[in-house]
């Protein structure tokens, strides 16, 4: 597991002249994503039947610009219904 909220984000220079986190490199990366910036989320029903039944998918996918380059980072999750351990 990684600790998102915990975790100093800041370059090993960065820590030594006392740089403040929210001024760092890796911060700044993000919010110059700017309005091209762009979250799309999806919820998709896999019924009663087959391999996944009573589960859900649920996937987020970002997409942004880098110079004339669209990226695209999809992050999905398997939902059951009963949980995953039902035995």
């Amino acid at each position: 597991m990684f600790d998102l909220v915990a975790n100093d984000w800041r370059t090993p220079n960065e820590r030594a002249i006392g740089s403040d986190q929210i001024a760092c490199s890796a911060s700044t990366q993000f919010q110059q994503l700017g309005s091209d910036a762009s979250v799309t989320e999806t919820v998709t029903n896999n019924g009663t039947g087959g391999a996944l039944a009573n589960t859900a998918t649920v996937s987020v996918t970002i997409s942004w610009s880098e110079g004339q380059n669209v990226k695209t980072y999809t992050v999905s999750t398997l939902v059951a219904q009963y949980g995953i351990h039902i035995y």
